[in-house]
């Protein structure tokens, strides 16, 4: 997943300020070009299971978030 968010916010043009992965959890932060700022929490909850959590700006941007998503989600292996 931390794999798929790297490529994802790639293909968005957003360039990682923060990058912190261990085993278990990551924690990245990049910034649009408006200044809103983006975080993504990724944590391992079981067996190919991970927990994302995008927030944009200080009060939150769904829109922008879901579109972060998305972008993770394409580049995400595809299931056998």
């Amino acid at each position: 997943v931390h794999d798929a968010a790297v490529a994802g916010l790639k293909e968005l043009k957003l360039k990682l300020s923060e990058d912190r992965a261990d085993k278990l959890s990551a924690h990245m932060e990049s910034e649009f070009a408006d200044r809103a700022h983006v975080w993504i929490d990724l944590e391992s909850i079981g067996d190919s299971r991970t927990r994302v959590t995008i927030r944009v700006g200080l009060i939150g941007d769904e829109v922008r978030a879901r579109k972060i998503l998305d972008a993770i989600k394409q580049h995400l292996p595809r299931a056998n």
